[in-house]
Parts: C-alpha cells; structure tokens; sequence
C-alpha cells in the first residue's frame, strides 16, 4: 500500500470529541490493525489503560505519556512510545501544535477506565463489559514488559 498523508480518509472518534483516525490496514474492532491517529493540541487523557499493547510513532506534535502528570515524558516527531497492555497512564498532546502519530495494534481496540487502580502498575480490563470506551486503541496483553500489578 502507497498512500500519502493528504488521501488519508479521516474518522472522528464519536467518544472522544476531535479525535480522528484513519485506518491503513485491518480493523481496530476485531484484530490486528494499522492507522494513522490525530489529535488536537492541548488535550489531555486521564488515568486510563488499555487492553493490551499499544505501538505508536510521533509524527508531528508533542505527545506526552506516564504513570501520572507529575512523572508524564514528552515524545516529539520520530519518538517511538510502546505501552504495555494494562498499564495504567495518563497521556495527550501538548498545546501548540497538533499530534499526529502511526498506532499498530494486534488485536480488538478497548480503552479500561483508571478508576481503582494505581498510576503505573498493570491492570488488565477482565472482560468486554470493563470497557468504557470501544474502538479507541488497544491490542493483546504481553507481560515481557516487566511492570507489576494485579488482574482487576
């Protein structure tokens, strides 16, 4: 597949207002998938997981990832971030510029509320129902990432 930035073919995410993405191969609701994401400057994600890892390369902005806001790193333009399936994080885009990055994911896309569990340690969403927000990122556990935590 060839395609440049400009044939993209943008989806709002309905649950998560101004976010966009376009899928460049597979389908983030039942498997393993390749998209372009986009998000507006200035947003912030509170304490969340997701139900598995997640592969993601800054192309323009400044994203920003960590255990809590305190400790939160920022990651411009060529910065690879790979969050583990579980881990429990804060993460947005720094004002000033959007935040456009490529997300590669192996498997069903589902976003785990924070609530309940500590900054930095591994949650996993127990089942289907555990997911607050569908179709937003995720992929299948790994535990070789050596972070601790319990199954909730």
């Amino acid at each position: 597949m060839m395609v440049s930035f400009t044939e993209l073919k943008w989806t709002e995410l309905p649950e998560r207002n101004g976010m966009q993405f376009s899928v460049l191969s597979g389908d983030p609701k039942t498997g393993a998938y390749a998209q372009i994401r986009k998000v507006p400057a200035g947003t912030d994600n509170p304490l969340h997981s997701h139900s598995s890892e997640l592969k993601n390369v800054i192309i323009s902005g400044v994203w920003y990832t960590g255990a809590d806001a305190a400790s939160a790193k920022d990651f411009g333009p060529g910065s690879v971030v790979v969050m583990p399936g579980g881990w429990t994080h804060v993460s947005g885009c720094r004002s000033g510029s959007d935040c456009v990055f490529y997300q590669g994911g192996e498997g069903e896309v589902r976003l785990c509320a924070g609530r309940g569990r500590e900054p930095g340690q591994v949650a996993l969403c127990p089942d289907r129902t555990s997911a607050v927000v569908r179709g937003f990122i995720g992929l299948h556990n790994k535990s070789s990432h050596g972070l601790t935590g319990e199954k909730v």
